[in-house]
């Protein structure tokens, strides 16, 4: 006997959906994984909106919106006076920016397979905050690509105590980590060998697994503009300044640094690519760049909140999550930091 089944497929009304857990399926919940870089040059924002997100328990701020089915939201941004030199009495103001819910596709932020849209709300409102030209109510964001870096994002994003990088008692203006430079040991009380011991130091270690650990800081490294010849002559062909979807790292692009891990008796440090798996092929396609990944299986759970972020094979870079050896790290990243 042959038995058949017709399924109808019923489409639930997302205010419904509201109505029954007090969420909106597309802005619940924030994660590492929603921030997708679209086609604006503004990976220096998104990055550090991903980490944001990554270590929202630390900063406290609102990632998303309160309400997505609004017709507008305003975003807190935190601002200074850029005509002066910034410095340890430097004041930060609240800056809040309010913007409609109009997001004009292909240019804005990648909504995220549940169609979260709170990653592209905040790039809208932060391209207001920039200064774009506003054209028929909505900002031009194509011109964010000339508007920031890394370390301006975060400290737009974030109003903590020091509300800037910072790693030493010295006077601003200062910059993050160079890793021209050598890392400085003892840093934060610990003798640090190299640029992932003092990731380590803003690491809170796994609860059952300390060989890896999440940032409990946001946290953010970039790339150099082009490639050194001493890199060249290594065989790293991936880093030229325009940028090569084929390859997993890129010149000129801000990566989130979301911990540490460890294996096999290496040190390796686990970043995401804010262009996520939209932007890039599995490194397992470049010869030159699989030499410096973990070999897999390499789980990495540095929550243990599976919910949130289930178990993950970091080798082959799922939603832009990988695992980089120190040393190709220290090579490729021109300089990383986070705010504290």
């Amino acid at each position: 006997m042959n038995l058949s089944i017709n399924v109808k497929v019923i489409k639930v009304p997302m205010e419904f959906l509201k109505s029954l857990t007090g969420k909106d399926p597309r802005i619940e919940d924030e994660v590492i994984y929603d921030p997708i870089q679209g086609n604006v040059a503004d990976c220096y924002f998104m990055a550090p909106l991903g980490s944001c997100a990554w270590n929202s328990t630390f900063t406290g701020i609102p990632i998303k919106p309160a309400d997505n089915t609004a017709a507008s939201f305003t975003i807190p941004f935190w601002s200074y006076n850029r005509a002066l030199p910034l410095s340890n009495a430097t004041v930060f103001t609240p800056a809040p920016i309010t913007v409609s819910n109009a997001l004009p596709q292909p240019l804005y932020a990648q909504l995220t397979p549940s169609n979260e849209i709170w990653a592209a709300i905040y790039e809208k409102a932060f391209a207001v905050f920039a200064g774009c030209t506003i054209t028929n109510g909505n900002p031009v964001i194509s011109q964010l690509g000339t508007r920031g870096a890394p370390s301006d994002a975060l400290s737009v994003l974030v109003n903590l105590t020091k509300k800037k990088f910072s790693f030493t008692a010295a006077p601003l203006p200062q910059t993050a980590f160079s890793t021209k430079n050598v890392p400085p040991s003892p840093f934060n009380g610990q003798n640090c060998v190299d640029y992932y011991d003092i990731i380590k130091t803003v690491c809170t270690p796994n609860a059952t697994s300390p060989s890896s650990g999440k940032t409990n800081k946001p946290m953010v490294g970039w790339t150099y503009d082009s490639e050194p010849l001493e890199w060249k002559n290594k065989g790293f062909l991936y880093r030229y300044p325009t940028i090569n979807p084929d390859r997993m790292l890129v010149a000129k692009h801000t990566y989130s640094i979301l911990g540490y891990y460890t294996s096999g008796g290496k040190k390796y440090i686990v970043l995401r690519d804010p262009l996520g798996k939209w932007g890039t092929k599995s490194p397992q396609e470049d010869p030159v760049i699989k030499a410096y990944l973990p070999s897999a299986p390499s789980n990495w759970d540095p929550v243990q909140d599976h919910a949130k972020f289930p178990i993950r094979d970091i080798a082959p870079c799922p939603s832009g999550v990988f695992g980089l050896k120190v040393d190709a790290f220290t090579g490729v990243f021109s300089g990383f930091g986070w705010v504290q």
